[in-house]
């Protein structure tokens, strides 16, 4: 239950951090309803429980609080308890926060997964040197802006990809991205249209995979 609520309390404040970064907000200052610029107070900001409580509404206006909201609360405490090891809570985190902004946008603020593939890759050569592993990145990297220049895919999804491909064994870097790719193909034949936001499908398969291995 403990790790429960520290997944919840920094998935909500992930949530304010991700939306505020995409539609260029003020980082500073305290929470307010988008629709009537009502001020919340700490009761109002309580994750998942202000939300069953104000049954998905704001208390002043009455407008409905965003689902999606809730629903990244719930998935930072499933994934707070279920992966134990500190940097892949960390990858966790940061994917959830960057699928918000794909989920709402179609762009992220890519500057954040530049930074942990930077991390990464030292990592991964100092504490198992690896060539095969960084030839890999490479090629990843490579087929990943040919991809975007024929509009196959999107800038930020080669970063999220490298991270996978350098946090994973290969095995399951296969099974995360078979899982991503598979999610967003299915997303693509129900929704009947060909853009997608392609960063929570990875991260679905990030996620899975993060529990298993874990």
């Amino acid at each position: 239950m403990f790790y429960f609520i520290l997944g919840i309390i920094f998935a909500s404040f992930t949530a304010c951090l991700s939306e505020r970064l995409i539609y260029n907000q003020s980082l500073s200052g305290r929470s307010q309803c988008s629709t009537c610029q009502h001020p919340l107070q700490w009761y109002e900001l309580i994750p998942l429980l202000s939300f069953i409580y104000q049954r998905g509404r704001c208390r002043q206006c009455l407008t409905r609080i965003p689902a999606y909201l809730f629903v990244c609360e719930l998935i930072g405490g499933l994934l707070a308890v279920h992966i134990n090891q500190p940097l892949g809570l960390l990858i966790a985190f940061l994917l959830l926060g960057l699928s918000l902004q794909d989920f709402l946008t179609q762009t992220i603020t890519p500057i954040f997964a530049w930074i942990v593939v930077t991390i990464l890759l030292p990592l991964q050569l100092l504490q198992q040197p690896d060539f095969i592993k960084l030839a890999g990145a490479l090629l990843l990297l490579a087929i990943g802006f040919i991809l975007v220049k024929q509009n196959l895919l999107g800038s930020g999804d080669i970063p999220i990809i490298l991270i996978l491909w350098l946090f994973f064994p290969l095995f399951w870097f296969s099974w995360a991205l078979v899982i991503g790719a598979t999610i967003g193909i299915v997303s693509i034949l129900i929704r009947k249209r060909h853009q997608l936001a392609f960063v929570p499908c990875l991260s679905i398969g990030y996620w899975v995979v993060a529990v298993i291995f874990n």
